[in-house]
């Protein structure tokens, strides 16, 4: 019974996941510039946001996200390593330093399947909570899922917050 709750468990997620991807728009996203002692070792296929009614415009203009609420993050990706665990943390890039988003879940496994194996396609889905506190503007968010030993996929986008 229990191999059975976890695999019903499991059917409902990724109906879920898979709603929710299709619900969600492809948006222009950028790798992240080299740093000292990191590797990007990935290949990003796609990012999406949901809402972004702006990408069905392919205008590349940044998705307007409402404060108070949540932006759906899903990527696509092919790393280059494997690692049984992945950290998710996201930055507002300041173009001085990277000013880290309090209160994300930092284990990425939550929101992917673990462990990662190098070369096969990884689907990434996270719930971002827009604060009422952020400030009204355009923020190039930088978002980084780090494996052990300095190897890592980082991509930025843009959102507007209103």
């Amino acid at each position: 019974m229990a191999l059975y709750n976890q695999l019903f468990g499991l059917f409902i997620i990724t109906i879920c996941g898979f709603c929710y991807l299709i619900s969600a728009e492809e948006v222009p996203y950028q790798i992240c510039p080299t740093k000292l002692n990191v590797t990007y070792a990935c290949d990003i296929k796609s990012v999406r946001i949901d809402p972004c009614k702006e990408a069905l415009l392919k205008n590349k203009k940044p998705c307007k996200i409402k404060k108070g609420t949540h932006a759906g993050i899903a990527v696509d990706f092919i790393p280059k390593f494997s690692s049984d665990k992945l950290v998710n943390k996201a930055f507002w890039d300041t173009g001085f330093i990277d000013m880290e988003f309090l209160g994300m879940e930092p284990n990425a496994c939550e929101f992917t399947k673990c462990p990662i194996v190098s070369g096969q396609e990884v689907n990434y889905n996270y719930q971002l909570e827009i604060s009422k506190s952020w400030p009204t503007n355009t923020y190039p968010i930088k978002w980084r899922l780090m494996a052990e030993g300095g190897v890592e996929c980082c991509f930025i986008i843009k959102i507007k917050l209103f």
